[in-house]
């Protein structure tokens, strides 16, 4: 997870350095453009971890058999 945020940390600025041109200022502050750019980030970080969080075939088949068999129930799945 560190290094996650230091690659979000990373990612903010060097979009704020590519986009310095283009960013339209609230006041003289450039903390509110900074704090959507980081939330931007790390949603699509985020959306990046999920996918990498696969189930292997075997412990979904697994799972959707104990699922039918009433073992788990329903909100545990998800």
């Amino acid at each position: 997870q560190a290094d996650d945020s230091q690659d979000l940390v990373q990612d903010v600025f060097l979009t704020a350095w590519q986009k310095a041109a283009d960013i339209q200022l609230v006041g003289e502050s450039m903390l509110p453009w900074l704090l959507v750019c980081t939330r931007n980030h790390a949603a699509t970080l985020r959306r990046k971890n999920l996918v990498r969080q696969a189930v292997p075939l075997d412990d979904l088949t697994a799972l959707l058999h104990a699922y039918r068999e009433g073992e788990i129930k329903e909100h545990s799945v998800r």
